[in-house]
């Protein structure tokens, strides 16, 4: 009896995260395939002193308030409905998926001026993490994809340059122990993407003229 009660309440907490997830993905297409909102130019050139200005004058991105009014409506709704047990293993649940959807969706689908790449740290770190902090001390770490890809679509120019150079030269060496291509990226706060994904999120970033 009491393992159809926990197999019943599984099957509950799964369709309510699929039934959050599919509005919620309904509701950010306009934001992740915004092709053009992520590669618009700017006088940023991926030095810090022209970044500056560009930061100061950041807001949420227009097409990003929709989806995110849905994100905060839902953890809302769920954290007043479900027991708090439940809701934590349901709001966890949800910044996976939602985790592996930017990811995969938004930023391995798009290609990022340094406008661009700003922006979306701007919006992570502004609206998305800030939802999920009422529940965890480090929200950030639950989207651990997405925060290591705006960490290196956000290096200066010249860092991610001898990043990339660095991690080649060290997948390519025949002594890889005092070559560890993990090295350079643990020390940027690159915590938990691959080499190799590392390098395919650097050849998303344009370069601007």
């Amino acid at each position: 009896m009491l393992r159809l009660y926990n197999r019943e309440i599984k099957n509950m907490l799964k369709e309510t995260v699929d039934l959050t997830l599919t509005d919620l993905k309904s509701k950010s297409l306009v934001y992740v395939y915004a092709t053009d909102h992520w590669l618009r130019a700017s006088s940023v050139s991926g030095y810090l002193s022209n970044m500056k200005n560009e930061l100061s004058n950041l807001m949420m991105s227009a097409n990003a308030s929709v989806f995110f009014l849905a994100l905060r409506d839902w953890l809302y709704q769920l954290s007043e409905s479900l027991h708090p047990k439940l809701f934590t293993h349901v709001w966890k649940e949800i910044a996976s998926q939602l985790d592996d959807y930017l990811y995969n969706e938004l930023i391995l689908s798009n290609r990022f001026s340094p406008l661009g790449a700003a922006q979306l740290r701007f919006d992570l770190t502004n609206y998305l993490y800030p939802m999920f902090s009422l529940y965890t001390e480090r929200p950030e770490s639950y989207f651990f994809q997405i925060r290591d890809a705006c960490v290196l679509l956000n290096l200066l120019r010249g860092t991610a340059e001898l990043l990339r150079e660095t991690i080649m030269e060290s997948m390519n060496s025949q002594q890889k122990r005092d070559n560890d291509p993990l090295g350079p990226l643990l020390e940027l706060g690159v915590y938990r993407l691959t080499p190799e994904e590392a390098l395919r999120i650097l050849s998303l970033r344009a370069i601007p003229e």
